[in-house]
């Protein structure tokens, strides 16, 4: 059950770790607003992810009823800060992520460390939202997670672990700021230590 909750993580803030700290564009468009349909452990819900300034600039929101509870979470990078925003508990906890970091949460949009990672295989691409999308396949673990990624930008993942599956699919991809407050975390959140 764990690693099928990691890997859910790892999704929200895999925009996150697409950070890398060099001047070259990470995505495809300078600002984007993507929505998910998220289906796990029986329960149904919704992703949105912004992101501007080719991507040093992201936010993740994840709104979902796990187990009879509401799970309402924020993932927000701006340059090398990460906050993870608890929407319920308004509190945040901040850490900046280094280089190693930005590398191993990477792995998906450099095609060189595809052949470096013996649990890592490329498929044959797909279509989706009219998008051409390099498929990904990574088993480790016990855990098989599936990624179909069009230029940097997920659109559709499937993770299995357990007999349990995670299922989050790109609905709409609308290109521009839809909404700037998300950058900004309220100013009644408190602040906690990691």
């Amino acid at each position: 059950m764990r690693n099928i909750f990691n890997i859910l993580v790892l999704v929200v803030a895999f925009y996150s770790g697409s950070y890398a700290q060099n001047s070259r564009p990470l995505f495809p468009v300078k600002s984007a607003q993507i929505k998910y349909s998220v289906k796990m452990f029986g329960s149904e819900g919704t992703m949105v992810v912004n992101f501007d300034n080719f991507g040093k600039r992201q936010v993740s929101v994840l709104n979902l009823n796990l187990f009879g509870s509401p799970l309402n979470t924020k993932i927000l990078l701006i340059d090398n800060q990460l906050y993870n925003i608890n929407v319920n508990e308004k509190h945040y906890s901040k850490s900046t992520l280094t280089e190693k970091d930005f590398e191993r949460m990477n792995y998906l949009i450099n095609e060189a460390e595809i052949t470096k990672n013996p649990n890592l295989r490329k498929e044959k691409p797909e279509i989706l939202l009219n998008k051409n999308c390099n498929v990904y396949v990574l088993q480790q673990k016990g855990l098989e997670t599936k990624y179909w990624v069009w230029k940097n930008l997920i659109l559709k993942l499937q993770s299995t672990a357990q007999g349990q599956t995670i299922s989050i699919l790109a609905t709409e991809i609308t290109e521009g700021i839809q909404a700037p407050d998300v950058f900004k975390i309220p100013s009644e959140y408190k602040v906690i230590s990691n």
